[in-house]
């Protein structure tokens, strides 16, 4: 991923150091495919010869160098429209920050729910730097395995950003279906969102398997080194550092998208349908 003209990405680094860094690295990579989205539209649908008319709008889903997704939106709805029917238990800080909002110009306003799969992939991408740099991480904590915590600090709270968002996009269909029946058509009927969404979610899904990999290793090196390693009261700790886990939340988004509330949106989801 890149975009087409050097920025200073330091801008949203807090403090020079790798330790520095690596806490802010999936800032960086957030913000830095917000704009390689809104850069990469029109050169894209260039390399897939496909029509461009500059009235309508469209979003790039960046999942690797092998592939994207082009996808033009239908018309939409702001998400604040459905905030109030957020579970009281599932109204944490991103509920606030994109659903509830009065940020009229945020793409989960401007864009519905094409601004909240905007949000699913730049969470995604974040999150894959992350276990991506574990190597760094390791540098880290070499003669000093409580410096993992940092690797659980930065990860733990994305990863619940996977239920978090698919749970946001779903309700968002499924508010649409009853009381936006045009909207969600054509919503359905947009095949590239379809196919963007599902693999969205497959890739998020894998990258959070791979995280629960490494932290089989993190185990193992903290345990090696004579520090306890254990998960309790919703925090995985090493020796005397803790990190939250959100566990609680993260199990109350899964399931909340696997009830049987959103199982008729999803079989419309299906590629096929």
């Amino acid at each position: 991923m890149t975009t087409s003209k050097a920025a200073d990405f330091m801008v949203y680094v807090s403090r020079n150091s790798r330790a520095g860094v690596l806490t802010d690295i999936s800032t960086v990579v957030h913000e830095s495919y917000h704009m390689y989205a809104s850069k990469r539209v029109y050169s894209a649908l260039i390399e897939k010869n496909l029509s461009i008319d500059f009235d309508d709008r469209y979003t790039v889903y960046f999942i690797d160098k092998k592939e994207e997704y082009v996808v033009k939106h239908t018309p939409t709805f702001p998400s604040k429209k459905m905030a109030a029917e957020i579970r009281g238990d599932l109204r944490s800080f991103r509920w606030k920050t994109y659903i509830q909002t009065n940020e009229k110009l945020l793409s989960t306003q401007q864009s519905g729910i094409y601004g909240l799969m905007n949000e699913w992939t730049a969470y995604y991408n974040g999150m894959k730097v992350i276990v991506g740099g574990f190597p760094e991480y390791q540098k880290l904590a070499k003669g000093n395995p409580g410096a993992y915590k940092l690797f659980l600090q930065d990860a733990g709270s994305i990863k619940i950003s996977y239920p978090e968002f698919k749970y946001y996009i779903l309700h968002y269909l499924e508010y649409a279906s009853r009381k936006e029946t045009k909207i969600y058509d054509e919503i359905i009927a947009n095949k590239e969102f379809k196919k963007a969404f599902w693999a969205i979610d497959r890739a998020f899904d894998l990258v959070i398997q791979r995280y629960d990999q490494l932290l089989q290793d993190v185990e193992k090196e903290v345990t090696a080194a004579g520090l306890d390693f254990k998960l309790e009261n919703g925090y995985l700790w090493i020796g005397n550092e803790g990190a939250g886990t959100f566990e609680r939340e993260n199990t109350a988004f899964l399931e909340a998208v696997n009830s049987e509330q959103y199982r008729k949106v999803l079989e419309d989801l299906e590629i096929g349908s």
